[in-house]
Protein backbone atom coordinates (compact mmCIF):
# COMPACT_ATOMS: atom_id res chain seq x y z
CA UNK A 1 0.00 0.00 0.00
CA UNK A 2 1.10 3.53 -0.87
CA UNK A 3 -0.17 7.00 -0.43
CA UNK A 4 -0.68 9.11 -3.87
CA UNK A 5 -0.37 12.69 -3.17
CA UNK A 6 -0.49 14.18 -7.22
CA UNK A 7 -1.14 17.63 -9.10
CA UNK A 8 -3.10 17.14 -12.38
CA UNK A 9 -3.20 20.40 -15.13
CA UNK A 10 -4.54 20.01 -18.33
CA UNK A 11 -1.91 21.46 -20.91
CA UNK A 12 -2.53 22.63 -24.41
CA UNK A 13 -0.12 21.05 -25.77
CA UNK A 14 2.73 17.95 -25.33
CA UNK A 15 6.31 19.56 -24.72
CA UNK A 16 8.77 18.95 -28.02
CA UNK A 17 11.91 17.42 -25.66
CA UNK A 18 10.04 14.06 -24.18
CA UNK A 19 11.54 10.79 -24.95
CA UNK A 20 9.64 7.75 -26.44
CA UNK A 21 6.12 6.94 -24.72
CA UNK A 22 5.01 4.26 -23.36
CA UNK A 23 1.42 2.86 -24.38
CA UNK A 24 -1.11 2.43 -21.43
CA UNK A 25 -4.76 0.60 -22.29
CA UNK A 26 -6.31 1.77 -19.48
CA UNK A 27 -9.84 -0.13 -17.62
CA UNK A 28 -11.62 1.00 -15.29
CA UNK A 29 -14.07 -1.98 -13.71
CA UNK A 30 -17.32 -2.37 -12.12
CA UNK A 31 -17.72 -3.75 -8.66
CA UNK A 32 -19.51 -6.59 -9.94
CA UNK A 33 -19.26 -10.64 -7.93
CA UNK A 34 -16.84 -11.35 -10.92
CA UNK A 35 -14.45 -8.71 -10.73
CA UNK A 36 -14.47 -8.61 -6.72
CA UNK A 37 -14.06 -12.20 -7.05
CA UNK A 38 -10.73 -12.27 -9.10
CA UNK A 39 -9.31 -9.46 -7.09
CA UNK A 40 -9.73 -10.85 -4.06
CA UNK A 41 -7.42 -13.50 -4.46
CA UNK A 42 -4.76 -11.37 -5.64
CA UNK A 43 -4.96 -8.59 -2.67
CA UNK A 44 -5.30 -10.73 0.32
CA UNK A 45 -6.92 -9.75 3.39
CA UNK A 46 -8.02 -6.42 1.57
CA UNK A 47 -11.25 -4.64 2.55
CA UNK A 48 -12.95 -4.09 -1.08
CA UNK A 49 -15.61 -1.64 1.03
CA UNK A 50 -12.92 0.98 1.17
CA UNK A 51 -11.77 0.74 -2.17
CA UNK A 52 -13.17 3.64 -4.64
CA UNK A 53 -11.86 2.91 -8.07
CA UNK A 54 -10.41 -0.75 -9.65
CA UNK A 55 -8.07 -0.50 -12.22
CA UNK A 56 -6.43 -2.79 -14.60
CA UNK A 57 -3.79 -1.40 -17.15
CA UNK A 58 -1.87 -3.18 -20.07
CA UNK A 59 1.23 -1.03 -20.38
CA UNK A 60 4.15 -1.16 -23.54
CA UNK A 61 6.98 0.05 -23.56
CA UNK A 62 9.92 -2.64 -24.02
CA UNK A 63 7.57 -5.16 -22.84
CA UNK A 64 4.40 -5.29 -21.66
CA UNK A 65 3.38 -6.47 -18.45
CA UNK A 66 -0.45 -6.16 -16.71
CA UNK A 67 -0.98 -3.97 -13.82
CA UNK A 68 -4.06 -3.96 -11.24
CA UNK A 69 -4.66 -0.77 -9.24
CA UNK A 70 -7.48 -0.38 -6.29
CA UNK A 71 -7.87 2.96 -4.85
CA UNK A 72 -9.71 4.67 -2.41
CA UNK A 73 -11.31 7.80 -2.36
CA UNK A 74 -9.64 10.86 -2.87
CA UNK A 75 -9.39 13.23 0.09
CA UNK A 76 -8.50 16.47 -1.52
CA UNK A 77 -5.07 15.46 -3.50
CA UNK A 78 -4.45 11.82 -1.98
CA UNK A 79 -5.66 8.75 -1.29
CA UNK A 80 -4.61 4.83 -1.07
CA UNK A 81 -3.34 3.03 -3.86
CA UNK A 82 -2.79 -1.10 -3.89
CA UNK A 83 -1.08 -2.04 -7.06
CA UNK A 84 -0.12 -5.58 -8.15
CA UNK A 85 1.13 -6.95 -11.34
CA UNK A 86 -0.95 -9.53 -12.72
CA UNK A 87 -0.72 -12.43 -15.50
CA UNK A 88 -2.42 -11.95 -19.47
CA UNK A 89 -4.56 -14.24 -18.48
CA UNK A 90 -6.05 -12.74 -15.20
CA UNK A 91 -6.44 -9.22 -17.21
CA UNK A 92 -8.51 -10.89 -20.10
CA UNK A 93 -10.39 -12.62 -17.66
CA UNK A 94 -10.88 -8.80 -15.93
CA UNK A 95 -12.13 -7.19 -19.34
CA UNK A 96 -14.99 -8.60 -20.34
CA UNK A 97 -17.30 -6.29 -21.74
CA UNK A 98 -19.91 -6.54 -19.12
CA UNK A 99 -16.83 -6.13 -16.48
CA UNK A 100 -15.76 -2.46 -17.81
CA UNK A 101 -17.16 0.87 -16.37
CA UNK A 102 -14.80 3.03 -18.93
CA UNK A 103 -12.06 2.72 -20.87
CA UNK A 104 -8.76 5.57 -21.81
CA UNK A 105 -6.39 5.04 -24.34
CA UNK A 106 -3.05 7.09 -23.75
CA UNK A 107 0.76 7.79 -24.28
CA UNK A 108 2.74 8.71 -21.51
CA UNK A 109 5.53 10.73 -21.69
CA UNK A 110 7.80 10.73 -18.54
CA UNK A 111 10.29 13.03 -17.78
CA UNK A 112 12.28 14.32 -15.17
CA UNK A 113 13.39 17.84 -13.76
CA UNK A 114 15.32 19.45 -10.44
CA UNK A 115 12.69 22.24 -9.34
CA UNK A 116 14.97 23.69 -7.08
CA UNK A 117 18.72 24.74 -7.83
CA UNK A 118 20.21 24.75 -4.45
CA UNK A 119 19.13 20.90 -3.42
CA UNK A 120 20.18 18.70 -6.53
CA UNK A 121 18.00 15.68 -5.30
CA UNK A 122 14.71 17.86 -5.35
CA UNK A 123 13.62 16.76 -8.92
CA UNK A 124 9.81 16.11 -9.57
CA UNK A 125 8.50 13.24 -11.97
CA UNK A 126 6.15 15.19 -14.95
CA UNK A 127 4.30 12.45 -16.32
CA UNK A 128 2.71 13.76 -19.61
CA UNK A 129 -0.29 12.02 -21.36
CA UNK A 130 -1.55 12.21 -24.68
CA UNK A 131 -5.13 10.61 -24.91
CA UNK A 132 -5.93 8.45 -28.25
CA UNK A 133 -9.32 7.39 -27.50
CA UNK A 134 -11.61 11.07 -26.78
CA UNK A 135 -13.42 13.07 -29.20
CA UNK A 136 -11.54 16.19 -28.50
CA UNK A 137 -7.53 16.53 -28.39
CA UNK A 138 -6.60 16.24 -25.05
CA UNK A 139 -3.43 16.68 -23.17
CA UNK A 140 -2.46 16.46 -18.95
CA UNK A 141 0.72 16.12 -16.62
CA UNK A 142 0.40 14.43 -13.40
CA UNK A 143 3.14 15.16 -10.90
CA UNK A 144 3.30 13.34 -7.38
CA UNK A 145 4.66 15.50 -4.73
CA UNK A 146 5.35 14.63 -1.12
CA UNK A 147 2.50 17.59 0.08
CA UNK A 148 0.94 20.50 -1.73
CA UNK A 149 0.68 23.64 -1.24
CA UNK A 150 1.48 27.42 -2.77
CA UNK A 151 5.30 26.75 -3.67
CA UNK A 152 5.07 23.55 -4.43
CA UNK A 153 2.68 24.62 -7.46
CA UNK A 154 4.45 27.59 -8.11
CA UNK A 155 7.73 25.67 -8.97
CA UNK A 156 5.40 23.14 -10.75
CA UNK A 157 4.06 26.31 -12.99
CA UNK A 158 7.12 27.84 -13.63
CA UNK A 159 8.74 24.77 -14.82
CA UNK A 160 5.90 24.52 -17.48
CA UNK A 161 6.82 28.19 -18.53
CA UNK A 162 10.50 28.15 -18.46
CA UNK A 163 11.72 24.67 -18.84
CA UNK A 164 8.42 22.99 -21.52
CA UNK A 165 7.15 26.11 -22.52
CA UNK A 166 3.87 25.58 -21.93
CA UNK A 167 1.77 28.97 -21.69
CA UNK A 168 -1.65 27.44 -21.67
CA UNK A 169 -2.81 25.76 -18.17
CA UNK A 170 -5.11 24.43 -15.48
CA UNK A 171 -5.37 22.59 -12.42
CA UNK A 172 -8.08 20.19 -12.48
CA UNK A 173 -6.52 18.32 -9.82
CA UNK A 174 -9.91 18.18 -7.89
CA UNK A 175 -12.01 18.43 -10.64
CA UNK A 176 -13.51 15.12 -10.84
CA UNK A 177 -14.27 15.67 -14.59
CA UNK A 178 -10.72 14.85 -14.91
CA UNK A 179 -10.34 11.92 -12.98
CA UNK A 180 -9.34 9.33 -15.61
CA UNK A 181 -12.44 7.28 -15.07
CA UNK A 182 -14.83 10.00 -15.67
CA UNK A 183 -13.01 11.30 -18.72
CA UNK A 184 -14.53 9.27 -21.43
CA UNK A 185 -18.30 10.05 -19.63
CA UNK A 186 -17.23 14.03 -19.92
CA UNK A 187 -15.15 13.96 -23.30
CA UNK A 188 -17.01 11.23 -25.05
CA UNK A 189 -15.29 8.33 -26.99
CA UNK A 190 -14.36 8.70 -30.60
CA UNK A 191 -16.94 7.76 -32.94
CA UNK A 192 -15.99 4.27 -34.35
CA UNK A 193 -16.84 4.98 -37.95
CA UNK A 194 -15.63 1.12 -39.54
CA UNK A 195 -18.84 -0.28 -39.63
CA UNK A 196 -20.09 2.60 -42.36
CA UNK A 197 -16.41 2.54 -43.48
CA UNK A 198 -16.82 -1.16 -44.18
CA UNK A 199 -19.89 -0.63 -46.02
CA UNK A 200 -18.82 2.20 -48.38
CA UNK A 201 -15.59 0.58 -49.61
CA UNK A 202 -17.99 -2.11 -50.54
CA UNK A 203 -20.55 -0.15 -52.51
CA UNK A 204 -17.68 2.47 -53.72
CA UNK A 205 -15.72 -0.39 -55.59
CA UNK A 206 -19.22 -2.25 -56.99
CA UNK A 207 -18.68 -2.95 -60.51
CA UNK A 208 -14.96 -1.33 -60.80
CA UNK A 209 -13.24 -3.25 -62.78
CA UNK A 210 -9.84 -1.93 -63.24
CA UNK A 211 -7.76 -2.49 -60.02
CA UNK A 212 -5.92 1.19 -59.89
CA UNK A 213 -9.48 2.51 -59.86
CA UNK A 214 -10.51 0.46 -56.97
CA UNK A 215 -7.29 1.22 -54.84
CA UNK A 216 -7.28 4.58 -55.63
CA UNK A 217 -10.63 5.53 -54.67
CA UNK A 218 -10.32 3.07 -51.70
CA UNK A 219 -7.21 5.22 -50.27
CA UNK A 220 -9.11 8.23 -50.68
CA UNK A 221 -11.74 6.99 -48.65
CA UNK A 222 -9.75 5.53 -46.14
CA UNK A 223 -7.95 8.41 -45.79
CA UNK A 224 -10.39 11.43 -45.03
CA UNK A 225 -12.70 9.30 -42.94
CA UNK A 226 -9.41 7.66 -40.46
CA UNK A 227 -8.29 10.44 -37.83
CA UNK A 228 -4.94 11.18 -36.91
CA UNK A 229 -2.82 9.42 -40.18
CA UNK A 230 -0.34 11.19 -42.29
CA UNK A 231 0.38 8.76 -44.70
CA UNK A 232 -2.26 5.84 -46.52
CA UNK A 233 -1.81 3.73 -49.42
CA UNK A 234 -1.00 0.86 -51.13
CA UNK A 235 2.76 -1.29 -52.04
CA UNK A 236 2.20 -3.60 -54.81
CA UNK A 237 4.52 -7.09 -54.95
CA UNK A 238 6.03 -7.62 -57.86
CA UNK A 239 9.29 -9.39 -58.79
CA UNK A 240 9.96 -9.83 -55.18
CA UNK A 241 9.63 -5.98 -54.87
CA UNK A 242 6.89 -3.65 -53.31
CA UNK A 243 6.19 -1.00 -56.05
CA UNK A 244 4.23 2.31 -54.94
CA UNK A 245 1.10 2.09 -56.09
CA UNK A 246 -2.08 4.63 -55.06
CA UNK A 247 -1.78 6.48 -52.43
CA UNK A 248 -2.69 10.02 -50.14
CA UNK A 249 0.03 11.78 -48.58
CA UNK A 250 3.41 13.28 -48.82
CA UNK A 251 5.52 11.47 -52.16
CA UNK A 252 6.64 8.16 -50.63
CA UNK A 253 9.11 5.67 -51.39
CA UNK A 254 8.72 4.12 -55.22
CA UNK A 255 10.15 0.84 -54.54
CA UNK A 256 10.65 -1.16 -51.35
CA UNK A 257 13.41 -4.47 -51.28
CA UNK A 258 13.00 -7.43 -49.12
CA UNK A 259 14.39 -7.80 -46.02
CA UNK A 260 13.74 -3.97 -44.65
CA UNK A 261 10.49 -2.19 -43.30
CA UNK A 262 7.49 -3.08 -41.92
CA UNK A 263 5.79 -3.69 -45.55
CA UNK A 264 8.24 -6.52 -45.89
CA UNK A 265 7.75 -7.89 -43.00
CA UNK A 266 4.44 -8.17 -42.94
CA UNK A 267 4.44 -9.55 -46.23
CA UNK A 268 7.29 -12.29 -44.69
CA UNK A 269 5.43 -12.90 -41.91
CA UNK A 270 2.21 -13.54 -44.26
CA UNK A 271 0.14 -11.37 -41.08
CA UNK A 272 -0.68 -7.68 -40.22
CA UNK A 273 1.89 -5.53 -38.11
CA UNK A 274 1.14 -3.41 -35.84
CA UNK A 275 4.58 -1.15 -34.83
CA UNK A 276 3.84 1.72 -32.11
CA UNK A 277 7.18 2.77 -32.59
CA UNK A 278 8.55 3.14 -35.77
CA UNK A 279 11.85 5.03 -34.34
CA UNK A 280 12.56 1.31 -32.60
CA UNK A 281 11.60 -0.94 -35.29
CA UNK A 282 14.45 -2.35 -37.24
CA UNK A 283 15.04 -1.43 -40.67
CA UNK A 284 12.28 1.26 -40.63
CA UNK A 285 12.29 2.89 -43.89
CA UNK A 286 11.62 6.60 -43.07
CA UNK A 287 9.62 7.91 -46.56
CA UNK A 288 7.43 10.01 -44.45
CA UNK A 289 9.87 11.94 -41.25
CA UNK A 290 6.47 12.67 -39.25
CA UNK A 291 5.37 9.13 -38.76
CA UNK A 292 5.52 7.43 -35.54
CA UNK A 293 3.46 4.50 -35.52
CA UNK A 294 2.65 2.52 -38.58
CA UNK A 295 -0.23 -0.99 -38.98
CA UNK A 296 -0.06 -2.89 -42.45
CA UNK A 297 -2.12 -5.31 -43.61
CA UNK A 298 -1.00 -7.76 -46.37
CA UNK A 299 -3.35 -8.19 -49.67
CA UNK A 300 -3.66 -11.59 -50.92
CA UNK A 301 -5.40 -13.32 -54.47
CA UNK A 302 -6.21 -16.57 -53.37
CA UNK A 303 -2.32 -17.81 -51.93
CA UNK A 304 -0.63 -15.72 -53.47
CA UNK A 305 0.56 -11.93 -52.26
CA UNK A 306 -0.66 -9.20 -54.12
CA UNK A 307 0.60 -6.15 -52.12
CA UNK A 308 -0.28 -4.19 -48.61
CA UNK A 309 -2.31 -1.30 -47.53
CA UNK A 310 0.25 0.54 -45.63
CA UNK A 311 -1.12 3.64 -42.79
CA UNK A 312 1.38 5.43 -40.80
CA UNK A 313 0.29 7.95 -37.99
CA UNK A 314 2.32 10.76 -36.61
CA UNK A 315 1.29 9.84 -32.86
CA UNK A 316 3.30 6.70 -31.22
CA UNK A 317 0.83 3.68 -30.27
CA UNK A 318 -2.44 5.26 -32.88
CA UNK A 319 -3.27 1.73 -34.24
CA UNK A 320 -5.25 -0.46 -31.89
CA UNK A 321 -6.66 -3.92 -31.82
CA UNK A 322 -9.77 -2.38 -33.07
CA UNK A 323 -7.96 -0.90 -35.88
CA UNK A 324 -6.22 -3.98 -36.40
CA UNK A 325 -9.51 -6.23 -36.53
CA UNK A 326 -11.93 -3.61 -39.00
CA UNK A 327 -8.60 -2.57 -41.27
CA UNK A 328 -8.17 -6.56 -41.94
CA UNK A 329 -11.91 -6.59 -43.16
CA UNK A 330 -11.69 -4.17 -45.34
CA UNK A 331 -9.19 -5.24 -46.97
CA UNK A 332 -11.01 -8.53 -47.29
CA UNK A 333 -13.53 -6.50 -49.09
CA UNK A 334 -10.70 -4.81 -51.32
CA UNK A 335 -9.63 -8.44 -52.13
CA UNK A 336 -13.36 -8.92 -53.01
CA UNK A 337 -13.39 -6.55 -55.63
CA UNK A 338 -10.03 -6.97 -56.67
CA UNK A 339 -10.53 -10.78 -57.80
CA UNK A 340 -13.80 -11.01 -58.57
Amino acid sequence: MAVETELKYRINILPDKLNNPINISQYYLKRNKEVVFILSNIFDDLNFQSIHTIRVRKIISNNVKYVATLKTKSVLYSRKEYEKEISELVFNDLIKEDNIESFVLKNRFIDEVQIDKKNENKVLKFEFDEYLNLKTEFFTCEIEVDEVNDAIKEKIEKVFTKYYDIYIYSDVSLDSDYKNSNLAKVFGYKVDKYKELITNVDSLNNDVNFDISVLANTASLLYHNIDNINWLGFYLYKNDELLLGPFMGEPACTVLKRGRGVCFRSVELGKTLVVGNVLMFDGHIACDARSKSEIVIPIYNGNDIYGVLDIDSPSFYRFSDNDKVNLEKIVKVIEGHLFK
